[in-house]
């Protein structure tokens, strides 16, 4: 081999190590094990906004163990404790497979700049509050972000920004009434139908209609409580100047062994609209669907009525009228 042919072999070894060396530390930027909110646990937030634009956006604060969505200043409704501790725990565990910039330029590519952003996400502790910025999507359940004091943009996989809505409705609680079906001991509903007025003594004890002879069917009875008992909601109304029209269309309580709920109804303005509705001890109006309101317009006294016992089928007579002869023919005279 000549002197020529050696030294090329030497720079071609050289250039591949080289090539190696690049490709290898290119790769060492997909590292599973970067948290961008290292060190934060969902339990410790105490308030949670999550920012659509700079003029949108929702507030969540912790008062004890209950979550609360502010509708407006001063006014806050009960939200989802499920969604929003759970959202939080996917939060506190971020991790990144994949760093893709690290530049000013590519935050505002990706959307995740300070004032260019599809979700501005800010979670409070007693000790401070940590910022996140959510971009845009290259695929499903994929998305870029970026930590607030941090240059970095990361590639995060199964999360979307429709799971973090910037409005009150994406977070509050739609379970407007939630009485355990188990623990009912009197129902009192007045409706288009009519009243019925159902109790008990106790929980293992027979339903009986009072004022009324006998006892109701109770399969019926028990297919109808989970639906007086659990209503969920489509809005909270915010106004406090707003009110419904008319009268109410039902009005329905329920009592336990320890407390008391009372649901009002009112007409709906149209068809295609919600039922206005308002729970006792609440300052909020609310607007449900049909489909959760309608079992309580339209249950009525006669619907819970033991089935009638069906009569017994007539038995054929074994023996044969006297005018008619063994041959079958009808006997003359």
């Amino acid at each position: 081999m000549s002197k020529t042919n050696k030294i090329l072999g030497v720079l071609l070894a050289i250039q591949l190590l080289l090539t190696g060396y690049l490709f290898w530390s290119g790769r060492s930027t997909v590292n599973p094990g970067v948290e961008l909110l290292g060190g934060l646990t969902a339990d410790q937030v105490q308030r949670l906004v999550v920012g659509e634009s700079a003029d949108r956006q929702v507030v969540l604060n912790k008062k004890g163990k209950e979550w609360l969505v502010e509708l407006a200043p001063g006014r806050d409704y009960p939200a989802d404790p499920e969604k929003v501790e759970s959202m939080l725990g996917r939060l506190a565990g971020l991790k990144s497979g994949r760093l893709v910039s690290r530049t000013k330029g590519g935050q505002r590519r990706l959307e995740v700049a300070a004032d260019q952003y599809n979700r501005k996400v800010e979670l409070v502790t007693e000790k401070g509050s940590r910022t996140l910025y959510l971009g845009t999507s290259p695929s499903y359940q994929s998305i870029h972000a970026r930590v607030g004091d941090s240059d970095e943009v990361y590639l995060i996989r199964d999360l979307a920004a429709w799971e973090l809505p910037g409005e009150s409705s994406g977070w509050w609680q739609t379970r407007y009434l939630d009485v355990d079906p188990a623990q009912v001991l009197e129902v009192e509903l007045s409706n288009r139908q009519g009243t019925l007025h159902l109790s008990r003594t106790s929980a293992e004890e027979s339903w009986r209609f009072d004022g009324e002879a006998g006892q109701p069917d109770a399969k019926k009875v028990a297919d109808l409580l989970p639906a007086l008992c659990r209503v969920t909601i489509n809005q909270v109304v915010a106004d406090t100047a707003w009110q419904p029209k008319g009268q109410p269309e039902a009005t329905l309580k329920l009592k336990t062994g320890d407390r008391q709920e009372e649901l009002t109804i009112w007409p709906r303005p149209d068809e295609k609209s919600d039922y206005p509705v308002k729970v006792g001890g609440s300052e909020f109006y609310a607007k449900a669907g049909g489909y959760s309101v309608e079992p309580i317009l339209n249950a009525k006294a006669a619907a819970l009525q033991p089935e009638a016992p069906k009569p017994e089928p007539a038995t054929k007579s074994a023996t044969k009228p006297e005018n008619i002869k063994p041959d079958g023919k009808e006997r003359k005279g």
